[in-house]
């Protein structure tokens, strides 16, 4: 087992919006982290400190105002810590709202990390971890989670508020997700918590903490059941998913024109409908067993530069194996979850994976990507390693 210790609070009472406050100075901050640093130095399974659970409210990132700039207090104590004791990380969570180089979609406590594109953090990158925090409504309704298109609009929203991160090479741990999983609470949990494992398997962010083992925590559950003995094993298969580096699912289905092999070719034409917001320019996505699937392609998020898309893959005849279509986008594919694929061009081939290759009649299932309409994607960096003591 191996062990990151975080800085919860240092009153025992509500979660610090701050990392001080009157009677807690920010170098009593910094001496406490030190001296956790220090203690656990020769503790080989020690491997990394998160400096601060959670800043929100009054926290900032790249103002320029040193009381609540979280950005340069935690340069301070990842400074102090590392010279504490070289071989740790340094777990750095967000923020929550800020009124530079930030969205105004809502964040989670800990969870902003748009501004890191801004203002980046001043720790070497082999010994820094971004550790935003993740819930859904279980913790708290978000305006997004109401949305017609729930939860096809929520890796927009992630890749916007922290997952671009991957792809200019840091390492991101998700700190906190979790919820009670449709064991109790609301019934949209199950759906967020589902789409968030797909979409962090996409990423490639298996790494993570789930909140919580034990079961007693009143807005998600635990692992534990009630009887602190038995396993909720739904949960446990969920987490697996990011285990065995496998995610999935399938989704609702978008109102936008259905796309169907009308000329016979065996290609299910593309949908050409007013009404559809489309991320392809061509007219045709191939289906390689025959006709019969339709598909719908919907833009859930477009900041100019780039896009987030969601596919619907509909089969409205007989049983499809190995399914396999073609499409085009504008741009690059920089992500792309629930299914596989390759890129030529402005052509894409996404085709099935192994929990979701076969499609029923009747049945429909979704991926999703996210594009670049100009420039490089730079490659993914693996979470860093620590030093061995």
């Amino acid at each position: 087992i191996y062990i990151v210790f975080d800085f919860h609070n240092y009153d025992c009472q509500s979660i610090n919006e701050l990392w001080y406050s009157g009677s807690y100075t920010e170098q009593n901050w910094i001496d406490d982290l030190v001296f956790v640093a220090e203690r656990y130095k020769n503790v080989t399974h020690v491997v990394g400190i998160d400096v601060k659970n959670e800043p929100h409210g009054q926290a900032t990132w790249g103002t320029g105002g040193v009381s609540t700039d979280w950005n340069t207090a935690a340069e301070k104590a990842a400074d102090a810590v590392l010279a504490a004791d070289p071989g740790l990380l340094v777990f750095v969570q967000g923020i929550q709202d800020n009124p530079v180089c930030s969205g105004t979609l809502s964040h989670w406590w800990g969870g902003n990390l748009e501004p890191f594109e801004c203002y980046p953090l001043d720790i070497p990158a082999d010994k820094v971890v971004l550790s935003p925090h993740v819930y859904g409504p279980d913790v708290f309704v978000q305006p997004y989670f109401n949305a017609s298109n729930f939860p096809n609009n929520m890796p927009g929203i992630w890749e916007t508020h922290f997952g671009y991160l991957t792809d200019l090479g840091y390492s991101v741990v998700i700190g906190e997700f979790g919820g009670k999983y449709g064991h109790g609470g609301d019934s949209r949990d199950k759906t967020l918590q589902d789409a968030l494992v797909s979409y962090m398997s996409s990423k490639g962010m298996t790494d993570f903490f789930y909140w919580s083992w034990n079961p007693n925590s009143g807005d998600t559950g635990g692992i534990l059941k009630d009887d602190w003995t038995n396993v909720w094993q739904d949960k446990v298969d969920l987490l697996g998913m990011l285990m065995d580096g496998a995610g999935g699912g399938t989704g609702n289905d978008p109102a936008c024109s259905d796309g169907l092999d009308n000329d016979g070719d065996g290609l299910a034409d593309y949908p050409n409908d007013p009404g559809c917001e489309s991320a392809a320019d061509g007219d045709e996505a191939g289906g390689q067993t025959g006709g019969g699937l339709a598909v719908k392609v919907r833009i859930n998020d477009d900041w100019g530069a780039g896009y987030c898309a969601q596919v619907t893959v509909t089969n409205n005849g007989s049983q499809v194996s190995d399914w396999k279509i073609t499409f085009t986008v504008e741009g690059r594919v920089r992500d792309l979850w629930n299914a596989s694929y390759s890129q030529s061009g402005n052509t894409v081939t996404a085709e099935g994976v192994s929990w979701n290759n076969t499609v029923n009649p009747g049945q429909s299932l979704d991926f999703g990507f996210c594009a670049d309409r100009t420039g490089a994607v730079p490659t993914p960096a693996p979470t860093p390693v620590p030093t061995p003591k």
